[in-house]
């Protein structure tokens, strides 16, 4: 059971962090496109 919720709540981490380096690289991308430092 645990170990269960353990795998699960890794699996969300996993999902969000995936999502937030998705939007940190827009970002960057964004900034390179725009010539931001």
């Amino acid at each position: 059971m645990e170990f269960e919720l353990c795998k699960s709540i890794l699996k969300m981490w996993d999902y969000r962090k995936s999502r937030l380096y998705e939007q940190i690289q827009k970002v960057g991308t964004i900034a390179a496109i725009r010539g931001d430092p």
